[in-house]
C-alpha cells in the first residue's frame, strides 16, 4: 500500500533513480517507524522533498524530508504541524490532504489508509491504550477552541507575538502570513487561525493525558526557541518575552471562561 499524505503541506520534486520503491505492505506488528520508513518516506522523496529538503527548504516552508529514510523519520515525527499529536483527529497533515487538495493533488482512499495506519502506530506506541483516557484529546481540543474569546485575546495582548526579537529579527518578519505553522499578524486572522486550524493552534496548546486537559505547548515553544531538534535552523530568541508571557495571560483567561461554563460552541475544524 502507498502512501502519499505527510507530502501535503508541499509537493514538488522527483523521485531520484536510485530511490527504492516497495510494493509490499508491512508485517502487522510493524514499528510505526517501520511503516513511515517502507510506506512513507518513498512518497515524501518523490512528492515533497523539492520544497522541504532538509537543511534546504524552498520558501517559507519546513525542512522536514531527507534523503535518507530513517533522517526523514526523526525530522518528520518532531514537527507538531506536520503530525499534530499523531491521531487521526488531530494531524493537520491530513487535513491539508483531505480538505484543501495541496498543490492540486488528490489522495486515493488507500492512501489513507495507509498514513491512518502509520499515525495509529504512533499513537499506539506513545501512549498505550490500556490507560484510560476519561476526557478524549478531541473533546479537549473542541471545547478549549470554543472558551478561547477575542475579548481574552486582545486582553491578553497576544499580538505581541508580532515584535517578539530573535536573531533575525522580530517574528512577524517571517510569520505574517502563517509561514512555518505560525502566525503573527494583526488581531483577528491571528484569532481566527488559533482557535480553527489545528496546525496553528498545536504550535500553542496541546493536550496532557497525564492532568486531561489542553495545556500550553511549552515543549515546542521552547523546542523553536533555543533551535532544539528538529528547529536547529530556527532564529533563537528569549523564551520569557512579551509574546509568552501574553499566551499565559491568554492561557489563564481561557480556563476561566471554561470554568465558569460560558464558552461558546467549538471553532475547530
Amino acid at each position: 500500500m502507498r502512501t502519499a499524505i505527510v507530502c501535503a503541506l508541499a509537493l514538488a520534486g522527483c523521485l531520484p533513480d536510485d530511490l527504492p520503491i516497495t510494493d509490499g505492505t508491512p508485517p502487522a506488528d510493524a514499528s510505526a517507524r517501520e511503516l513511515f520508513e517502507s510506506e512513507v518516506h518513498p512518497i515524501l522523496a518523490r512528492s515533497c522533498i523539492g520544497c522541504h529538503r532538509n537543511g534546504a527548504p524552498s520558501g517559507n516552508v519546513t525542512g522536514f524530508v531527507d534523503p535518507s529514510a530513517q533522517a526523514s523519520y526523526d525530522l518528520v515525527v518532531g514537527y507538531r504541524a506536520v503530525v499534530g499529536d499523531f491521531s487521526e483527529a488531530n494531524a493537520p497533515v491530513l487535513t491539508f490532504v483531505t480538505r484543501d487538495h495541496h498543490k492540486g493533488l488528490s489522495y486515493s482512499t488507500a492512501d489513507v489508509a495507509a498514513i491512518v495506519r502509520w499515525l495509529s502506530a504512533e499513537v499506539d506506541e506513545r501512549e498505550p491504550t490500556s490507560e484510560p483516557q476519561p476526557v478524549s484529546k478531541e473533546q479537549a481540543m473542541q471545547e478549549w477552541s470554543g472558551c478561547m474569546s477575542l475579548e481574552n485575546f486582545r486582553a491578553a495582548n497576544m499580538e505581541a507575538w508580532r515584535n517578539v526579537p530573535t536573531t533575525a529579527g522580530v517574528c512577524e518578519k517571517c510569520h505574517n502570513l502563517g509561514e512555518y505553522g505560525q502566525i503573527t499578524t494583526i488581531e483577528q486572522p491571528f484569532f481566527d487561525a488559533i482557535t480553527q486550524e489545528r496546525q496553528y493552534f498545536l504550535q500553542y496548546f496541546n493536550y496532557s493525558a497525564e492532568q486531561q486537559q489542553i495545556v500550553i505547548n511549552e515543549t515546542t515553544l521552547a523546542a523553536v526557541a533555543q533551535g532544539l531538534a528538529p528547529h536547529e535552523a530556527h532564529p533563537r530568541f528569549e523564551l520569557e518575552n512579551e509574546g509568552t508571557i501574553a499566551l499565559r495571560a491568554f492561557y489563564d483567561l481561557t480556563k476561566q471562561r471554561k470554568a465558569a461554563g460560558t464558552c461558546d460552541p467549538s471553532r475547530l475544524h
